[in-house]
């Protein structure tokens, strides 16, 4: 399996970070994605690369900005 790039690594701490922060769970997260929570585990797992599409969704669900969520040094706290 390829090593997922820095950004992706990234993406995927700050997210679960920030759902963290917000006291969401990932059933809640999935919920507002209109996913199913095994799909969601796997974006903030980091075990499927999410189009930018997605980043936008996902950031909209966690009441943050995409970049914020893309920064490897993130203000997501």
């Amino acid at each position: 399996m390829a090593r997922n790039s820095v950004l992706h690594d990234a993406f995927c701490e700050n997210v679960k970070k920030r759902r963290r922060l917000l006291g969401l769970t990932q059933q809640e997260v999935a919920d507002a994605l209109g996913v199913s929570q095994p799909s969601y585990a796997q974006i903030e797992s980091g075990r499927r690369m999410p189009g930018l599409d997605v980043v936008e969704r996902v950031a909209q669900a966690l009441d943050v900005l995409p970049a914020d969520l893309l920064g490897e040094r993130s203000a997501v706290a």
